[in-house]
């Protein structure tokens, strides 16, 4: 679906807005609903529905606003074959991207004060675990590659730029954790992501990766610690 470049600088501007809500407004709107001035799993809870809020505001605009779509780029049905070679081929592609960042980086481990505070509650409240791997990998898909990705290509003509475009607002997301290696890492993931989603067209395998990902990552995190 072709939309108008005026109407892709809205919807991209207005996407980008929300994002900056949430990750700079959303933290003291999290405090003030679980009564904590401390991240734990009251105030992470509360952190995840609002980004489930966000992807509803941009649903609702690229709907009521923008008349189309939030996916403008039609799904393409897969083969079973290509979704287990997709899923591995991205994993490893993953694995590799983030060794290679450790080498660049001399060796840097990412260790983050709010990583561990992650782990801790994470530790005790399998569930929330779970729901917030569900969260980043629907929510995070459908804004970046799903949302973003399209409309940024439609206005520079560059599928390229879109793709860098797109995959550092994923890496600036993840400034919270204070380190270099933890938005260096989700940068690199996101390209990856990007140029898949470009070349195949479907959102749901990007999800389910990203789900799995997260979902390894955190549970080696856990029984690390």
């Amino acid at each position: 679906m072709k939309l108008k470049t005026g109407s892709n600088l809205s919807g991209i501007a207005f996407a980008v807005l929300v994002l900056f809500l949430l990750y700079f407004c959303g933290p003291s709107i999290c405090r003030f609903l679980s009564g904590s001035n401390v991240l734990d799993a009251k105030n992470l809870f509360y952190s995840r529905i609002l980004f489930w809020l966000g992807l509803l505001l941009i649903l609702l605009y690229a709907v009521k606003v923008e008349r189309s779509r939030l996916l403008i780029l039609p799904e393409q049905r897969l083969s079973l074959v290509t979704w287990l070679l997709s899923l591995v081929g991205l994993f490893v592609a993953c694995f590799i991207g983030m060794l290679i960042i450790q080498l660049l980086l001399h060796g840097a481990n990412g260790h983050s004060d709010i990583q561990d505070r992650l782990v801790g509650i994470f530790r005790h409240n399998i569930p929330l675990l779970v729901f917030t791997c569900i969260t980043a990998g629907i929510a995070e898909e459908l804004i970046f590659r799903g949302y973003l990705l399209p409309r940024l290509e439609q206005v520079f003509k560059n599928g390229h730029v879109a793709v860098f475009i797109s995959s550092a607002l994923f890496g600036l997301i993840h400034y919270k954790f204070g380190t270099i290696f933890h938005m260096a890492g989700p940068f690199v993931i996101g390209i990856l992501y990007a140029y898949h989603y470009r070349k195949y067209r479907n959102i749901k395998i990007l999800i389910l990766s990203h789900f799995l990902w997260d979902m390894m990552a955190l549970l080696v995190l856990v029984n690390k610690h």
